[in-house]
């Protein structure tokens, strides 16, 4: 699938329509992950960890009190982690002695929201260990800060 994205914006651009345009990249966003194989989806998690949706809900609501602005945050790191090859939650990973991470590029040095990501996938660890990736947990905290 190919998609062309267009994205005009004003200086002088109502608040509401500006709300608007971020709803409207952040659903196409969110789309063009559904087409991998990340699991975050409604319900995909309900017979292996019930629970997992309301963790992250949870979660997300109260990083988001605190701090409104990671709501971008996590949207865009959600965005760079999908940019090439798919969802897969590369982004996340840290550099090693011999390969220089993603996160470490230049490019993506202004990336904020990893330590929320690492303590919704401990919690998600500790009710259901194992089971939710970190790709997907990056996608629910995503999809989470977009319906928040």
């Amino acid at each position: 699938h190919i998609l062309k994205l267009t994205i005009i914006t004003k200086v002088d651009m109502a608040p509401r329509s500006a709300a608007v345009a971020v709803v409207a990249v952040a659903a196409t966003l969110l789309a063009l992950c559904g087409s991998t194989e990340a699991h975050a989806q409604l319900g995909a998690y309900n017979k292996t960890c019930p629970q997992a949706e309301d963790i992250v809900f949870k979660e997300m609501t109260a990083v988001l009190a605190k701090s409104p602005g990671l709501a971008g945050s996590l949207l865009r790191l959600f965005s760079v982690d999908c940019l090439l090859g798919g969802c897969e939650g590369s982004i996340l990973l840290d550099s090693t002695a011999n390969n220089t991470a993603e996160k470490d590029s230049p490019l993506n040095k202004g990336l904020r929201g990893y330590d929320v990501v690492d303590s919704i996938k401990a919690k998600l660890e500790a009710a259901c260990p194992g089971v939710v990736s970190c790709a997907d947990v990056l996608a629910l905290a995503a999809r989470d800060s977009v319906r928040i």
